[in-house]
């Protein structure tokens, strides 16, 4: 998905050009350096979609005072981003960025510090409806993380068990919505141990709103 420009100078990657897009008798101008042209179509076709749809999902979700081109150029970078995070995850002969895409369930990955370093698109679908389609960290609201008991003692636990996976909860706040789920813990890099990050596969509602059973360790809101 990283696109390479070896034989491209910058004065051509920063020309500009104007494109219209049409959907549902919407009509939209963009007007965008080349790169970033460059990249969204390099993006729809990772995501095998045309560049139109790929267009209208980021755009049609934006809030009125949210400047479209600056949300496809954060989206661009947002998406190189988290390609890089999940490259450097990959170990031996797993590829994790494959395996968590692919995945239907909602799945995060968590740094050590208990931060969302990326997540798949069923965990925008699910976890933050109200953001759907909305790029970057500049337009998605805050998301705080409850987790079911300290989070320093979830990772020993995955630690001192590294070949299991590890049962427990998590409460998702956003946008003054609240949502428990139930989750599984994994490490990412075995290797690593307490300096990996962690896999966390979000599974279903737990239908008491409340955190039971073991002390709650609210984390610092985080954006994704």
């Amino acid at each position: 998905m990283l696109k390479k420009h070896e034989h491209v100078s910058i004065t051509e990657l920063t020309q500009s050009s104007s494109r219209v897009f049409q959907k549902d008798g919407l009509r939209l101008s963009v007007r965008l350096e080349n790169i970033y042209w460059d990249q969204l179509q390099e993006l729809a076709d990772t995501d095998a979609i045309s560049l139109n749809s790929l267009i209208f999902q980021v755009t049609s979700n934006l809030a009125p005072s949210v400047n479209k081109t600056a949300a496809l150029r954060t989206y661009c970078i947002y998406r190189i981003r988290q390609e890089m995070v999940l490259t450097s995850m990959q170990t031996g002969n797993i590829d994790l960025a494959a395996i968590i895409t692919a995945c239907p369930v909602p799945v995060m990955i968590l740094t050590p510090e208990r931060k969302i370093a990326a997540y798949n698109p069923a965990f925008v679908e699910q976890i933050l409806p109200s953001q759907h389609g909305t790029p970057g960290k500049e337009t998605r609201a805050p998301l705080r993380l409850t987790f079911s008991r300290p989070f320093n003692q979830i990772v020993k636990q995955i630690v001192d068990h590294p070949r299991s996976i590890i049962g427990g909860q998590i409460g998702f706040t956003t946008d003054g919505k609240y949502q428990q789920r139930r989750v599984r813990y994994s490490l990412a890099d075995r290797s690593r141990r307490e300096k990996s990050f962690i896999v966390v596969f979000i599974e279903f509602n737990v239908p008491d709103p409340v955190l039971t059973g073991e002390p709650v360790q609210p984390s610092e809101p985080v954006r994704p």
